[in-house]
């Protein structure tokens, strides 16, 4: 025993490492959590950041930080992160419940029965299994189908684990019994240890869950060491000792090597780091590189990893005055500084030193500008005034405050200041005068004292545009041209453009502005450089051409455009505004100097950055608020249209930098958005029924470089009252509607011809038989009457009055001959209304002194007419020939009928006197019955008082024709009626 003892007192001695205190001056806090009690870190495979505090456990991409929380927990306090083969995220609590994290829902483990084990576990993932120390033994859960056991050593008792560490293909487990090693095949039993561990029953020895290759460590507390362990021919050994002053927290394994982190300070086990000051329970290194440190009072660090091509420069003369450096010149191959407290220093870049330094007496204020002009004359812009310096080292002062920028044109040299634009000719001389006045108008005033031209009107930035001969200036209302023509404000989508600077370069004005980006100006047009085109600053502040490129610095970082193709050079990986506020640039020897608000950093152009596409994932989808699965769904209700998708994009140097692109299209053609930057949630509300596809992908500006793209499709269905077979069933409900009514509206029609038809068949009879009556009785009756008139007048020819009887008898015989035509339906065609109609009229011109003439077709078509009509038409010719006979002394008269294929043509004329219609008689009747009867006919009346009378009437057939029962309905019709008639009519049709 005392043999061993003292060995162990050696070996401590020995690798006892002495730490040098020296606290990394790079950790800078990171994340505003509600809590500084951080008990456990870890980056899963994607690069996110998990972080287990005393308020749960949360995730971290570099913008957003999800906590996550389950209505089970029985305390918050969290530690043991740990993440399996499909992708879960595995901890537990204090109280000893196990939970798992998949698809952004956070589960318990119920196989795992905290309420009966006297300790919280350790758990560790070892293949595709969670292990996890239990009162039980050991606690083996296959990750894929959550399938659990308990698992007991060789020997039958139940054996209590406390710690366990995962090895490349075993498990080490400690606990009360001793050492137990779990293999893959299930295999779990006793193994042995060395005298090493035998110690003070007050210290408690656990097992650090991570390794370094087949090396455990093991920390003993209150103690304070650590050991590195190993296994060898079933027996645990010690490889190496630690010892330390405090409790130790934690032991870490990573990246950034070995750390034992105790409550006084951390220690790095390989190159003697000391972080002080910090109870660090754990530090992890992302996929970026950066260096994360947990505390258990103060919070979350981070360390960035450093940007390889910056280099920052220690200007001597610069810190040791507690100055800053204000504005940057190139000059004659080295840099000109001003700085904050009005120095002016001459910068060899070979020597990295000051080789000049001037200081100028009295309260000077600050260098805020430095500009050389045709490369002799240098300007130095001071708050009260500004100084120019010439060739021969003339000094003149100019009582020009704060000049922010100076430009030569021609033969003048423009100034904008907080005073104003002015505008200084190279010499006095009326010449120069009449040229300024000529290019831009009397847009200014003259100051013949100081012999400038200036406007008055707060100045930022000024430009010269030569394509239209124009100022282009920067004031405080706005943007502003100036030509010969007048002060005109530049405008654009209808509103002022309030810009920080201006300058020209390929032939285009660009236009820094506060709240609209960059905007390039060319002739009359606008275009805006915005975030999808690769812009990462909304406010720009300074914009800097050198070397055929333009250098924009804003509240992104600092960019590099090239003008020519309008893209943004992102092989250089420039500062972000995280790194540096870049407040001037200059360019020399393939370096670009970077003035900052902390001194002056200089990175090379020559090296071409070379990095990793951004990674993306869709973490979460909320519909109404409800989280539903990425992986697969049901179709969604119509009410669920309210979508949010998140975005995760584990980038924590750049990830402010990172936009999306991103559409929701329900066609095959996505139409691609943009999101600002750093955006990682899109909202899309009120989304109509419909399949649709989301697609997003992450763009990274600083280089050019995309995600892969992130598909996802859904579908929202169709209220029931829009559904396909809905529609169907109204289709064929209206069509079954629609037909039912064609149907009864044709069946009705048709048994209402059918009935009208029948009338009029019975209407028919009744005239037949009238007709035949009128003939028979009363004929044959007037036909007795007038043969005993005859035989009277002839026996008694003295009385005049039986001879007047027999007159009457036989115009009454006349009469009833025409009734008993017109009756007749015998007499209801075409053909036959024509012959008895030049039949009649040749009887009432026989007994006439005019020669009388009539022309009807030979070839007359077969139409029934109405008996109506037919009585009007021959009336209407009766008539034609009665004025012609009575009023007409004519010699001739004609009667002609012509037919086509709509019209009867009916013409009577004569060579008599003709007639006035103005003249005729208010008595006279006889043209108003024709009239009329023209007019029921809807027939055309023509008169023709030329040499003689022609009266012609053209007779629509349509509107006298009638049509037998027969011709009206087809057979098919007739026999559709029969069979529908018993269920819808009534007998008396």
């Amino acid at each position: 025993m005392f043999k061993q003892a003292i060995i162990a007192i050696v070996l401590f001695f020995i690798t006892l490492p002495k730490y040098s205190s020296s606290q990394s001056n790079t950790l800078q806090p990171a994340l505003d959590l509600p809590t500084r009690i951080i008990y456990d870190l870890f980056v899963d495979r994607h690069g996110f950041l998990w972080i287990a505090t005393d308020l749960g456990v949360s995730r971290y991409d570099g913008i957003n930080i999800i906590n996550f929380s389950n209505p089970s927990q029985s305390s918050l306090a969290a530690t043991g992160l740990c993440e399996d083969s499909d992708g879960k995220i595995w901890f537990n609590n204090f109280t000893g419940q196990i939970f798992y994290i998949e698809y952004e829902q956070m589960k318990l483990l119920g196989a795992y029965k905290a309420d009966e084990e006297s300790r919280y576990p350790k758990i560790a993932i070892f293949g595709r299994s969670l292990v996890a120390t239990s009162d039980k033994g050991l606690f083996v859960l296959n990750t894929q189908s959550l399938t659990a056991k308990y698992v007991k050593s060789n020997n039958s008792a139940t054996s209590p684990t406390t710690s366990l560490a995962v090895l490349k293909n075993r498990v080490i487990v400690n606990g009360k019994s001793g050492w137990f090693v779990y293999e893959n095949n299930d295999a779990y039993r006793q193994i042995q240890s060395d005298d090493l561990f035998k110690g003070s029953a007050a210290n408690l020895s656990t097992l650090n869950i991570t390794t370094l290759n087949d090396t455990a460590f093991l920390q003993t507390n209150p103690a304070g060491k650590v050991k590195k362990i190993f296994i060898k021919n079933d027996t645990v050994k010690t490889a190496q000792t630690f010892s330390f002053e405090s409790f130790i927290n934690s032991t870490t394994i990573s990246a950034a090597g070995q750390w034992v982190n105790t409550i006084k300070g951390s220690y790095h086990l390989g190159n003697k780091d000391y972080i002080q000051n910090l109870n660090i329970s754990d530090v992890v290194i992302d996929l970026e590189g950066n260096q994360w440190i947990s505390t258990l009072d103060k919070g979350l660090f981070v360390k960035y990893k450093k940007n390889p091509g910056i280099i920052e420069l220690n200007i001597e003369s610069v810190t040791s005055n507690s100055d800053l450096i204000s504005a940057s010149l190139k000059w004659k191959n080295n840099l000109l500084f001003g700085t904050k407290k009005g120095r002016f220093l001459t910068y060899n870049a070979a020597s990295n030193s000051i080789i000049k330094t001037e200081s100028f007496g009295g309260n000077v204020g600050a260098i805020n500008s430095l500009t050389a002009i045709d490369g002799s004359t240098l300007y130095l812009g001071f708050i009260n005034f500004t100084r120019k310096i010439d060739n021969d080292n003339v000094i003149t002062d100019l009582p020009i405050k704060y000049v922010r920028e100076i430009i030569k044109i021609d033969q003048f040299t423009f100034m904008a200041s907080t005073d104003g634009l002015f505008a200084m000719p190279e010499n006095r001389s009326d010449s120069l005068k009449k040229k300024f006045t000529g290019l831009w108008g009397g847009i200014f005033r003259y100051d013949e004292k100081n012999n400038w031209f200036y406007l008055n009107k707060k100045c930022r930035s000024v430009s010269y545009y030569p394509k239209k001969k124009s100022l282009i200036v920067a004031f405080k209302n706005g943007l502003f041209e100036i030509n010969t023509k007048a002060l005109t404000q530049i405008f654009y989508q209808n509103q002022p453009i309030y810009s920080s600077s201006v300058c020209f370069i390929n032939g285009s004005i660009y236009v820094g502005t506060f709240n609209k980006g960059l905007l390039i100006y060319h002739s009359n047009s606008i275009k805006q450089v915005s975030s999808s085109e690769g812009l990462l600053s909304t406010s720009v502040f300074k914009l800097k051409p050198i070397a055929g490129h333009l250098w924009i610095m804003g509240s992104g970082p600092l960019q590099l455009l090239d003008p020519i193709t309008l893209k943004f050079i992102n092989h250089y990986d420039l500062p972000t505004r995280q790194d540096a506020q870049v407040t001037d640039v200059e360019e020399l020897n393939g370096n670009a100097y970077l003035t900052t608000l902390n001194g002056l950093l200089m990175y090379s152009l020559d090296k071409k950055t070379i990095k990793s596409p951004p990674k993306n994932y869709l973490l979460g989808i909320t519909v109404n608020n409800q989280k539903i699965s990425t992986v697969e769904h049901q179709p969604l209700h119509y009410s669920q249209n309210n979508f949010s998708f998140e975005i995760g994009i584990p980038s924590y140097y750049y990830g402010k930098s990172i936009y999306l692109k991103y559409s929701l299209t329900t066609g095959n053609d996505p139409i691609w958005k943009v999101s600002l930057p750093g955006a990682r949630v899109l909202n899309f509300p009120l989304l109509k029924p419909g399949s649709y596809t989301f697609k997003a992908v992450s763009i990274d500006p600083k280089s050019d470089l995309n995600g892969q793209v992130i598909t996802y499709k859904f579908e929202i269905l169709a209220p029931w009252w829009q559904r396909t077979w809905v529609r169907i069933f109204i289709i064929i409900f209206v069509l079954a509607l629609i037909n039912y009514f064609l149907i009864s509206y044709y069946l009705n029609t048709i048994a209402f011809q059918r009935a009208f038809y029948a009338e009029q068949e019975s209407l028919r009879t009744e005239r037949l038989r009238i007709s035949g009556e009128i003939h028979d009785d009363i004929g044959s009756g007037l036909f007795a009457i007038h043969l005993y008139a005859d035989l009277a007048s002839k026996k008694r020819k003295d009385v005049k009055e039986i001879l007047e009887i027999s007159t009457m008898v036989s115009e009454i015989s006349d009469k009833i001959r025409e009734i008993i035509w017109s009756t007749n339906i015998e007499n209801d065609n075409l053909e036959n209304l024509l012959y008895y109609i030049q039949f009649q009229l040749s009887n009432l011109f026989q007994n006439s002194a005019i020669e009388f003439k009539s022309l009807i077709p030979d070839d007359i078509i077969n139409v029934n007419i109405s008996s109506q009509a037919r009585r009007d038409i021959y009336l209407i010719s009766k008539e034609l020939a009665y004025n012609t006979i009575k009023h007409s002394k004519a010699n001739n008269a004609a009667l002609l009928i012509t037919l086509d294929d709509n019209f009867v043509h009916l013409n009577v004329q004569d060579d008599g006197v003709g007639f006035n219609e103005d003249n005729i008689k208010i008595d006279s009747m006889g043209i108003e019955n024709i009239k009329l009867r023209v007019k029921r006919l809807k027939a055309l009346l023509t008169i023709d008082n030329g040499s003689g009378t022609s009266i012609t009437i053209a007779i629509p057939i349509s509107e006298i024709q009638t049509k037998k029962f027969k011709e009206t309905l087809k057979k098919w019709q007739i026999l559709v009626f029969d069979i529908f008639k018993r269920s819808h009519f009534s007998d008396e049709f």
